[in-house]
């Protein structure tokens, strides 16, 4: 099944997408019974996905490295595992590897090249 970060398709996705949460700060004062905690709002957190894709070639593999630094500050979509998440911010994108891959069968492109990827998220919707 293939997954997704905005247009950007992938063999696999791995990491967990975060929703938005109550967020709390801890105001419990010094030398004081108890503790004490402020409710700041609803938002989400940053978290990490890591992506592997095949491409037929070095240059495409390349090429992706201008393709994913281009949604860098985009709202995307993301689908992983069968569920799509919507509203997503796109905080950094990497390329943590790519090789020429020893046998190639199967992939999303069928290509010979293997690119490893590493996305920062942070959900951008308003709160439910």
């Amino acid at each position: 099944m293939t997954e997704y970060i905005g247009s950007n398709a992938f063999i696999r996705l791995t990491g967990d997408v975060q929703p938005q949460q109550t967020q709390l700060q801890d105001i419990t004062r010094p030398s004081v019974s108890g503790s004490a905690w402020r409710r700041l709002g609803t938002r989400g957190n940053e978290f990490e996905l890591e992506g592997v894709v095949d491409v037929a070639n070095a240059s495409a593999a390349n090429s992706l490295i201008t393709a994913y630094k281009s949604t860098v500050g985009t709202i995307v979509s993301v689908q992983i595992r069968g569920n799509t998440y919507a509203n997503y911010l796109v905080l950094d994108s990497t390329i943590t590897e790519r090789r020429q891959a020893a046998n190639a069968v199967g992939g999303e492109n069928g290509g010979t090249w293997i690119v490893r990827s590493r996305w920062k998220l942070r959900y951008a919707g308003t709160p439910a």
